[in-house]
């Protein structure tokens, strides 16, 4: 699932005209994938990936770039919500751990 999210924004970058943004995204590609792996495994998302993913797809093909745009913009925001939410979960017990270990 993590190769094809990454192969979709890709080709969702590549479709932009702006070669920086693929280039960028490629050279975080470790990153990103081992953090969306960690809340894929975690917080079970993959049916709204998928749904947001079918609908930029369907605005792309339809030509719709307006849509398209609107809706990746929501997908970025929506992802980097989710995902700091899933890292504040998972540092809240190394933090308590530490509190408890200090008293």
């Amino acid at each position: 699932m993590i190769a094809a999210d990454m192969e979709f924004h890709l080709f969702l970058y590549e479709l932009s005209g702006n070669p920086l943004i693929a280039e960028t995204a490629a050279l975080h590609w470790q990153h990103i994938r081992r953090v969306m792996g960690g809340y894929l495994r975690r917080y079970r998302a993959r049916d709204a990936i998928w749904d947001e993913h079918a609908a930029i797809l369907d605005a792309v093909v339809a030509g719709d770039a307006e849509t398209a745009a609107r809706l990746a913009q929501h997908h970025a925001a929506a992802a980097a919500d989710n995902l700091r939410e899933a890292m504040a979960d998972e540092a809240a017990p190394r933090a308590n751990a530490n509190i408890s270990s200090s008293r």
